[in-house]
């Protein structure tokens, strides 16, 4: 294993965002976010909780939240930062 690999954190893996991290980063309030969950319009990934369905975890993965911005940007899609370098900003 080469130096800058580590065991828990595989190259490849994309990071996934939690519902807060999307909000900020993507700059839209918390029902704006769960209507774009609800509609369908941003993928991610709902990690079931329970056994009845009704309680899940939900991450959006940075390349979803990427395409999602790159998507709606109107203007060029030069100016727009990518979901990492947002989230590296508010860090």
């Amino acid at each position: 294993m080469a130096d800058n690999e580590t065991q828990s954190e595989p190259q490849n893996e994309p990071e996934y965002l939690r519902p807060e991290d999307v909000q900020r980063i993507g700059h839209f309030g918390k029902s704006t976010f769960w209507k774009l969950i609800q509609d369908g319009q941003l993928p991610h990934v709902r990690i079931k909780t329970n056994s009845d369905g009704k309680r899940a975890i939900v991450r959006v993965s940075r390349q979803a939240l990427d395409d999602f911005m790159k998507a709606h940007t109107v203007g060029g899609e030069q100016s727009l930062p990518s979901a990492s370098q947002r989230l590296d900003s508010v860090r």
